[in-house]
């Protein structure tokens, strides 16, 4: 007959595989949990280097082109991995009422010049597409028989200025892209056409003056920022201290 003892002790060495079971779990958790959250924070890092590229960026725009912000004719827009330079009405193309394609004075020089600007990280971008937009009033001239043809050709003609070398810009044309979308993205008010508030006069002033603009699209690429995050940090260890 067993001593008492000896049944606790039994039962006590029964006992020991699930605790130490529960403890390999344990710590199993642990190091998952270590390697999602050094996954989060190295996705963290990326985003934060995104917007941190995305402000510079702005900040160099703005600074160039100090007075046409003051007088409100360029804008800048973002959609997370995607900035947008809104070129308002007037700014880059003649705004006569049957509408042409040709270029303002001093536009050449100003594209030129941002060009140049988004050349400086476009190891950091998918693509740049240039938009064209119009007004909803109709144009039908030999030149350009619909809204399509006008947008999609002011549209071609900003892409040309970025990428012709012998405007000295040298954005890649694999990544640079037109678009045409005449009067179907508007960014007028939802209120109907018909609206008491909307005389003609304040229709072009504030409706079809806002509709009229070319946008410029900067696409960022997430896997790029992170290979140069990633090609820095290399550089860094193997300078030493």
């Amino acid at each position: 007959m067993r001593p008492r003892g000896s049944r606790e002790s039994v039962s006590f060495e029964a006992a020991l595989p699930p605790m130490v079971d529960i403890a390999v779990a344990l710590a199993m958790i642990a190091l998952l949990y270590a390697f999602a959250e050094s996954l989060a924070l190295g996705k963290i890092d990326v985003y934060v280097e995104r917007d941190r590229r995305k402000a510079q960026l702005a900040d160099e725009v703005r600074r160039e082109f100090a007075d046409r912000f003051s007088r409100d004719e360029i804008e800048i827009a973002g959609e997370e991995n995607v900035q947008r330079f809104i070129f308002k009405a007037g700014v880059l193309f003649r705004q006569a009422k049957a509408g042409t394609g040709d270029l303002v004075p001093g536009a050449l020089p100003m594209l030129r010049e941002f060009g140049r600007l988004l050349a400086r990280q476009q190891g950091l971008y998918t693509d740049v597409i240039v938009e064209g937009h119009t007004d909803e009033r109709p144009i039908r001239t030999p030149e350009f028989p619909s809204n399509w043809e006008l947008s999609a050709a002011r549209a071609v003609t900003v892409v040309h200025i970025f990428t012709d070398p012998a405007h000295g810009v040298r954005l890649e044309p694999a990544k640079v892209y037109a678009a045409g979308y005449g009067e179907y993205r508007p960014l007028a008010s939802e209120r109907g056409s018909d609206h008491p508030e909307w005389s003609e006069g304040r229709k072009e002033s504030e409706i079809y003056s806002r509709d009229r603009r070319i946008e410029v699209a900067v696409y960022y690429s997430m896997s790029a920022i992170r290979q140069t995050m990633e090609s820095g940090a290399a550089a860094g260890a193997s300078a030493g201290p």
